[in-house]
């Protein structure tokens, strides 16, 4: 993660390598277990796998595959385009690394339309007119360009799936009902609630938890930094997410998949290996 946007390819690969048995809750890096008179190495029950990922999971990560492909094909004609507009107030802005940099100034200030436009007018030597029309241009450029920032919400959704299905089967292993799951994740829909419910059934926080599956504290920042990132931009902040957040957003959902298979098989599979 912290990667630019440099990468023509963005391979899912991953995605499609594990099968969960669905006598003992284990999930496998093994596609052999495909084969139905195969036995489970875990619990040695033969017959049809899980997949894992879910199929709507699959499908969440192909569209933010999707999304952020199209984000970066669009991405070097717009700041083309936008390099264009900007001449009619100054030369200075005349390389994507330089329109990136004033991006991450607006950033700083995006609490204050105020402050940007003061900052445009004193960095570039513009009467105010000159410059609330330019934060005009850049604004409403930076609106039309929503692939890196769907990316994000996109991510974070994921998360939020994988870790309402692992709430599902740790209140299953824990005698309650399909059902019974359901309508408790129904009524406790927030993050908050979901970590509190978690510790309940594990004994651990949701923090150790990661840390007992060898999460990297740079997956554990991130996880903070998007969800951060995700609410403040859709409490209305344009700004809150960049361009390098959504290449840290696919890493993240990738990185996900490892994540979730790992917490499933410590705390709701019943291992006997």
């Amino acid at each position: 993660m912290g990667k630019k946007l440099d990468r023509n390819k963005y391979d899912i690969s991953l995605v499609y390598g594990f099968l969960k048995c669905p006598h003992c809750s284990m999930i496998f890096n093994d596609l052999s277990l495909t084969e139905i008179e195969k036995k489970c190495p875990n619990c040695g029950e033969a017959g049809p796998r899980e997949m894992f990922p879910s199929g709507s999971q699959i499908s969440l990560i192909k569209t933010i595959q999707s999304v952020i492909q199209d984000a970066k094909s669009k991405y070097d004609k717009w700041i083309t385009d936008l390099m264009v507009k900007m001449i009619t107030y100054t030369a200075r802005l005349n390389t994507t690394k330089l329109m990136e940099s004033l991006f991450d100034e607006m950033r700083d200030r995006a609490h204050s339309i105020d402050k940007q436009v003061e900052y445009l007018q004193r960095e570039f030597e513009l009467s105010k007119e000159k410059a609330i029309l330019m934060w005009v241009d850049l604004m409403s450029s930076e609106q039309t360009s929503p692939g890196h920032k769907f990316t994000v919400i996109l991510t974070i959704t994921l998360f939020e799936s994988f870790f309402t299905q692992l709430l599902k089967d740790l209140i299953i292993k824990n005698k309650g009902t399909y059902e019974l799951a359901e309508y408790i994740l129904d009524i406790l829909f927030s993050y908050k609630a979901h970590l509190e419910l978690f510790n309940k059934l594990t004994n651990d926080s949701f923090e150790q938890a990661l840390g007992n599956v060898k999460a990297s504290k740079e997956y554990r920042d991130k996880l903070v930094d998007l969800r951060r990132k995700r609410n403040i931009f859709i409490h209305g902040n344009p700004w809150a997410i960049s361009r390098v957040d959504s290449q840290d957003a696919f890493d993240f959902a990738l990185n996900s998949v490892v994540i979730f298979k790992d917490l499933n098989n410590k705390y709701c599979a019943k291992s006997k290996i």
